[in-house]
């Protein structure tokens, strides 16, 4: 199965963001084992550092320990090694910019912002801070906000591919909400179409099909263009009623579908509601593509994917044959 599915936020794209060393200054060997991907060795050199006289007050080094920890998914740990970076060098927009990352990881959403508004007055072309704050803004559902935002990402970022990524999943999410509030999915496919446009202009920006950046951009684009082209089908005239199936329709017929998982980041943080995905059902008894029409975040987009990914259906058939057909499912999470 193709999957729509954005991950928003790169680690990569905060790893090289960090400030410069001075002029003929070596790298701590804590430094260089993060620089060359060796995140579990660098979090035991940094931390030995950290300890030391020489080191407990040099900002650089707890900046490197916070983004350590977070290569090995140890958020709080990397939050608090990152607010120490800042605490220690207040005015360097890139360590509070790595700060306003860790926030959002750890699902602080306002203080993931307070972060970000602080790197935009200290740099007003900070690209990660108006990732990080899109991001939120479109957790929050907070739709043209984070269009606005994703704007500026792009301007300020115009090779990096999770900037497109972002502004192309905020239009997605701008026409489910729409068709949610009950507008016809043929009236508003022209935001689909816009999601593709900016994904184009991501594959031209970042070095054309055949650079290795653009390949995520070219899964997004074709998902987005199957469900293009279904929603643009001819619609009924007004007023009228559907047709009933002629005798040689057979509608689908859903056989199992798994429950998505509640995550333990989810219930920690005490979230609620729904993810609303559209899904093409195959002719081969399995879901072929999936666009995310509302999202929750904090692990419950995964969740839905994966339960997606066990779902059979008998295929709607038409004089035998088996034809795809897209379909709208919803997944609700309660805390009991």
């Amino acid at each position: 199965m193709k999957a729509a599915l954005t991950v928003i936020l790169f680690f990569a794209a905060l790893s090289g963001s960090t400030s410069a060393q001075e002029p003929n200054q070596p790298l701590h060997p804590g430094v260089s084992l993060f620089q060359q991907g060796k995140f579990s060795e660098a979090v035991r050199s940094l931390e030995v550092a950290v300890k030391s006289k020489e080191h407990k007050d040099e900002a650089e080094i707890w900046n490197y320990l916070g983004l350590a920890y977070l290569a090995e998914t140890e958020t709080q740990k990397g939050v608090k090694a990152l607010e120490k970076s800042v605490k220690l060098k207040g005015l360097d927009a890139v360590f509070r910019a790595n700060l306003a990352y860790a926030h959002l990881l750890a699902g602080n959403f306002k203080k993931a912002r307070e972060q970000a508004n602080k790197v935009i007055e200290l740099d007003p072309r900070n690209e990660i801070a108006y990732q990080v704050r899109s991001t939120v803004n479109l957790r929050e559902h907070k739709l043209e906000a984070a269009d606005h935002d994703a704007d500026a990402f792009i301007s300020y970022a115009e090779t990096n591919p999770e900037a497109y990524i972002l502004k192309s999943t905020i239009a997605v999410s701008i026409f489910g909400m729409r068709v949610e509030a009950g507008s016809k999915t043929r009236d508003e496919a022209g935001l689909l179409k816009n999601a593709m446009d900016v994904l184009e202009a991501g594959i031209a920006k970042v070095g054309g099909k055949a650079s290795p950046q653009a390949n995520r951009l070219e899964r997004e684009f074709e998902e987005i263009s199957v469900f293009y082209q279904h929603f643009t089908g001819e619609p009924l005239p007004p007023g009228a009623t559907p047709a009933p199936q002629p005798p040689g329709v057979e509608p689908y017929r859903i056989l199992a579908k798994p429950r998505a998982k509640y995550t333990d980041r989810a219930r920690a943080r005490g979230v609620e509601g729904s993810i609303r995905v559209s899904v093409l059902l195959g002719t081969s008894g399995k879901v072929d593509h999936v666009l995310f029409l509302r999202r929750l975040g904090d692990g419950l987009d995964e969740a839905v994917l994966e339960a997606i990914q066990g779902i059979r259906f008998e295929p709607k058939k038409v004089n035998g044959k088996p034809v795809p057909v897209v379909v709208t499912l919803e997944y609700s999470f309660e805390i009991y």
